[in-house]
Formats: structure tokens, C-alpha cells, sequence
């Protein structure tokens, strides 16, 4: 990739497709009063192109006051049917490019709404996520540090126990089919998330655990799967506490147990 304008560095990080780019006539992913989502798409769409390359690097460059705008790019394809493909799925590609496929919905324009193409309701999402507390897959809580690019904050979703059910057409989905996870771990997420992982580098960290715990992971991966314990549980819950009610909830912990158990202050 090359430079066009040193002051402008969201330059040095695309491969601008001039024949897939479009013109957009009174609106500009320079514009504050925009949505995070649509400045992001209006980037992509006009200085990227169909066909041209770009990473998570140049949309925090070009739109560096909008947290985690790479985040918001990833969810025009879920939500707006983009299309947009990585080093997981072409491997010409290096691990931080994307290609951008399909330019989808128009968010710019009014009257855009999000779509749902897993069949998953916003109320569906709401009442697993209420359930489960955190994700069923990895145990990530939301709020906590995501484990994954671009490293923000967990947020959980709702996906299905068995993801190849999602495409099936007009299939009926219930709560009891579905699990929350974070985007990391979520099967349709998986595809426009960030970075892939080093095959290689991962499998050499497992010369870290134990030979216990190297069976156990092997169990989970066998699986599919990873078992929880009643501590990870009561952990989910507890991280949903109010302030003032983690407080009161010490404090019974130390009245019931006190010092001998390492709950005193």
C-alpha cells in the first residue's frame, strides 16, 4: 500500500479500488452528526472501493473520534449486508487487510435499519443474554476486557447452539436453541472479526499448561464446548451487581466467613 498525502496516514493503510468506489452527493464520512456505523461505511464506499484493501488501522486514522470504529465497520456486514473478506477466507490477504466485497445498505440515507439475518430477535438477544449472564463458549462477562481484537470492552449476543441451523431458511428459533457469546467466539461473528489467530504460536502456548489441564482442553475442544464451574457462575452474576450491591454483597461474604477465609477488608 502507498501514500498519497503524508498528512492524511489512513492513506498509507488502503489499496484504493477507483472502479469500485461510489460518489456520494451531501455526505461525507467527515461529518460529526453522522452515526459511527455510517461514517464508517461512507468511508469504505468512497475511499476504498469494491475490490479495494484496507485495515483496521486506516479507520481508526481516518475516524480517530469514534471508539472502536473497526468494531462498527465489522458491523455493517451482520447488520447491512456488506461483504468483506480476510486473511481467514483469502489468503492473500496478510492477517490485518480486508477486502471490501459488497458494499451493502446505504446507511447514510435515512431510513436505514439494521437487519437480522440470523432470525435472532433484539428481544431474543435481551432474554439469552438476561439468562446466561455471560458467553456459554470462552465464560467472557460483558464489560469485561475483550480477549480479542480490538481488545474493547465483552459485549454479549445471542448464537445458536448449533450454528449451521442459522441457515437454515424460515427455521423457528427458540431461547432453549440459543446461547449469549461475545463477538469472539460467536459463529457468525468469526468471520469479521479482526486478526486471525497464529495456528503455530497457539499451539506452542499449550506447552504452558499442565498435563491436567491439557486434557481438560482437550475434553472442551473435543466437544465443542467448554464446561463451567459453579464459581464461574456465581462470578457472572455477581459482575452484574450494582456498585452499592457488590458492596452489601462483601459484606455478607465477610459476616458469613470472615477473616479465615480472606474476606475481611
Amino acid at each position: 500500500m502507498t501514500t498519497t498525502f503524508s498528512s492524511e496516514p489512513w492513506r498509507e493503510h488502503i489499496d484504493r479500488n477507483p472502479r469500485g468506489v461510489i460518489e456520494v452527493s451531501g455526505h461525507s464520512w467527515r461529518d460529526l452528526s453522522l452515526g459511527s456505523r455510517a461514517r464508517a461505511a461512507l468511508f469504505l464506499a468512497t475511499e476504498v472501493g469494491e475490490g479495494g484493501v484496507f485495515t483496521g488501522l486506516a479507520l481508526r486514522y481516518a475516524i480517530p473520534d469514534v471508539t472502536e470504529i473497526d468494531r462498527r465497520a465489522r458491523e455493517l456486514r451482520p447488520l447491512h449486508a456488506w461483504k468483506t473478506a480476510s486473511y481467514k477466507t483469502d489468503r492473500t490477504l496478510r492477517p490485518e487487510q480486508h477486502r471490501l466485497e459488497v458494499i451493502g445498505d446505504h446507511l447514510w440515507l435515512p431510513g436505514i435499519r439494521a437487519r437480522r439475518p440470523s432470525g435472532i430477535s433484539r428481544v431474543q438477544v435481551r432474554r439469552v443474554v438476561e439468562r446466561d449472564g455471560y458467553c456459554k463458549v470462552c465464560g467472557a462477562v460483558a464489560g469485561m476486557k475483550d480477549p480479542f481484537p480490538p481488545y474493547g470492552s465483552v459485549v454479549l449476543t445471542a448464537g445458536h447452539k448449533e450454528p449451521a441451523m442459522l441457515a437454515q431458511e424460515g427455521s423457528r428459533l427458540h431461547d432453549d436453541d440459543l446461547q449469549a457469546e461475545c463477538a469472539g467466539c460467536n459463529e457468525q461473528a468469526q468471520q469479521y472479526t479482526g486478526t486471525p489467530e497464529d495456528l503455530p504460536r497457539l499451539a506452542q502456548d499449550t506447552r504452558r499448561l499442565n498435563r491436567a489441564d491439557r486434557q481438560q482442553l482437550k475434553r472442551w475442544v473435543q466437544a465443542g464446548k467448554r464446561d463451567f464451574t459453579l464459581a464461574d457462575t456465581l462470578y457472572a452474576r455477581i459482575h452484574r451487581l450494582t456498585a452499592p450491591e457488590r458492596a452489601a454483597f462483601l459484606a455478607e461474604m465477610r459476616r458469613i466467613y470472615g477473616a479465615a477465609d480472606g474476606w475481611a477488608a
